[in-house]
């Protein structure tokens, strides 16, 4: 099929390229919860696979302040059914001032499947579960 009026696909053209573009640049963001002694934890998951230096975890008792975290490596990836995306397990680390937090987390396509912190120093871990944001989309 020949384009009748060059500037106009052109135009389209780069439209489909920029909101592809867009659509491939947002972070893979969730809500996550974890029951804790004494009260849940609430915490939102922000992790950018496209651009380094994004990553972050937000939680409910921190006021919501954004705590940087810095992909280390994967440590693990499945084929579990034949054809369907691999699962991969990630590591991330805490790289704020006194971060000692690292956070396994496991995902299968674009799917978060689910995400477990373990403090370096004292060992303790927290088994989050992936939670669903208020119709505000707000995660707390």
């Amino acid at each position: 099929m020949e384009c009748r009026k060059p500037g106009v696909c052109r135009l389209l053209w780069l439209s489909c390229l920029l909101l592809a573009q867009t659509v491939w640049a947002e972070p893979l963001v969730q809500c996550l919860s974890a029951d804790a002694p004494g009260r849940p934890v609430y915490a939102q998951l922000s992790l950018d696979f496209d651009t380094p230096g994004r990553d972050q975890i937000r939680y409910q008792r921190g006021g919501g302040k954004a705590i940087a975290l810095r992909y280390v490596k994967i440590l693990a990836e499945q084929e579990l059914v034949p054809g369907r995306p691999h699962e991969f397990t990630y590591l991330w680390r805490e790289v704020s001032a006194g971060g000692q937090g690292e956070y396994e987390v496991v995902i299968q396509g674009a799917v978060l499947e689910s995400v477990r912190y373990r403090d370096r120093c004292s060992g303790r871990e927290l088994a989050f579960s992936v939670s669903w944001p208020d119709p505000n989309g707000r995660c707390w």
